[in-house]
């Protein structure tokens, strides 16, 4: 799926750091950037709280890293002028944001079902933010310029 249609990479251009670049290709990759920093953190958060099962043996915080900079690297490829990161980039959030929103509604949907607890308010609304965030990002990188600026 990710070689034919709307999904195809280009052919790799040379990039410059001085180059322009659409501004949506900056407002994308700072918004993923931002997003899986802070999924991160939630990470980072849970496994170091005190008074939560988090585990904090060596190979949860060696699996946390590798993860952490396999995705920044990617994400940086993509922003740097990488066609085929762009292609997974741009897949990878429109796909991952519309099952998030999928789950939010899923969750929402048992909240009024099995009767609403206000507790739960506290994942419902990151979760929809986490969703509009992602396919916003998956869009923004399928828009004409910057489908232009990539070469597609």
């Amino acid at each position: 799926m990710l070689t034919s249609g709307r999904f195809k990479a280009p052919p790799p251009k040379p990039r410059t750091w001085s180059e322009h670049r659409p501004g949506r290709v900056h407002a994308a990759y700072g918004a993923l950037v931002a997003w899986w920093l802070a999924v991160c953190g939630v990470a980072v958060w849970g496994m170091t709280s005190p008074g939560r099962s988090g585990r904090q043996d060596a190979t949860s915080v060696f699996w946390l890293v590798f993860w952490v900079v396999a995705v920044l690297a990617l994400l940086g490829r993509g922003w740097w002028g990488g066609p085929k990161a762009w292609v997974y980039v741009q897949f990878a959030a429109f796909a991952l944001g519309l099952v998030v929103l999928g789950g939010m509604v899923a969750f929402g949907v048992l909240a009024v079902v099995t009767g609403f607890d206000e507790s739960g308010l506290v994942y419902f609304a990151p979760g929809l933010a986490s969703g509009a965030l992602l396919v916003a990002a998956g869009r923004l990188l399928s828009s004409k310029d910057v489908r232009h600026w990539y070469g597609a």
